[in-house]
């Protein structure tokens, strides 16, 4: 393994541990602890530089495998045709930009005195929430807390504090609750040719909106969308004891966080660039390709 600058090495391993934060603060984390070791990395020799580059986008995919950011910055760094620390700072700026213009697309589907329904925890879907609340639209907001995590609790804090009624309910009422709204929102850890990549709860969520004529967006930067090409590795498998404390004969659980749900099962997909329809997303994965030295082995 080739030796990285120090800080630069800290921030990968704390990212490789890090279950708790989403797919784009880890990639905004990387980003600037590349851009503050650019300086270090430009001053090498053209060949060392390459190859210590290299093994810094490797090492950033194989942090988190299954996070499309990652690998996006770690894609970009190695496509960079001038200093590590211009790619880098490019990949920021296009992290602020993008979520400013996700905000605001997301805000404008939001009509004053409804109800929307939202899963998990996602920055995309808080952003454009209080984006919608700021302009004076008032709504009520239905939270599943999202088991086993319960980070639709963290949503519901955050929404609650900003003055935004909301109903914290269970994640198996969502089919109950969802007569009651006009849409329903959630995020993406990313987005590939499979479907949407995110919490457990997703698809039922999404089939639940289809059998009951609700529209059912995904609000997320074009940072998700997975080049093609890549190969989302299985996740593994979560502690048990957070959905079964104790032993029980002949009972064996099983915990997993995320799932794909099919892009069909999708009414669009809410970027920076304004409302992609499922179609119009196959075709921006299909034109994005990776970098050769990111085609490794993640486990898939």
């Amino acid at each position: 393994m080739r030796p990285l600058p120090e800080a630069l090495a800290t921030a990968i391993d704390e990212i490789q541990s890090d279950r708790t934060s989403g797919a784009a603060a880890l990639a905004r984390r990387a980003a600037q602890a590349v851009f503050e070791a650019a300086p270090e990395l430009d001053r090498l020799a053209p060949e060392e530089r390459l190859l210590t580059l290299t093994e810094i986008a490797r090492r950033l995919v194989l942090a988190q495998p299954a996070m499309a950011p990652l690998v996006n910055l770690a894609d970009t760094l190695l496509r960079g045709t001038g200093s590590i620390g211009d790619a880098a700072g490019s990949f920021l700026q296009h992290l602020d930009s993008a979520r400013d213009r996700v905000a605001r697309h997301g805000a404008a589907l939001i009509a004053g005195g409804g109800a929307i329904l939202t899963h998990s925890s996602s920055q995309a879907v808080l952003d454009a929430l209080l984006a919608a609340h700021a302009s004076g639209k008032r709504f009520l907001i239905y939270a599943t807390e999202s088991r086993p995590q319960r980070e639709g609790v963290w949503l519901a804090r955050r929404l609650g504090e900003a003055g935004i009624a909301v109903r914290l309910i269970i994640d198996a009422a969502v089919f109950a609750r969802l007569p009651n709204c006009s849409l329903a929102l959630t995020g993406a850890d990313a987005i590939s040719s499979a479907g949407v990549v995110n919490k457990t709860g997703t698809a039922p969520l999404a089939l639940a909106a289809r059998a009951l004529g609700k529209p059912f967006y995904v609000l997320c930067g074009t940072e998700k969308f997975l080049p093609a090409g890549y190969r989302l590795p299985p996740e593994p498998a979560k502690p048990v004891e957070e959905i079964l404390p104790e032993e029980l004969p002949n009972v064996a659980a099983e915990n997993f966080y995320f799932e794909t749900t099919p892009l069909e099962l999708v009414s669009g997909v809410i970027t920076e660039e304004g409302l992609l329809a499922p179609e119009q997303v196959r075709a921006r994965l299909e034109a994005r390709g990776i970098h050769p030295a990111l085609l490794i082995n993640t486990g898939s």
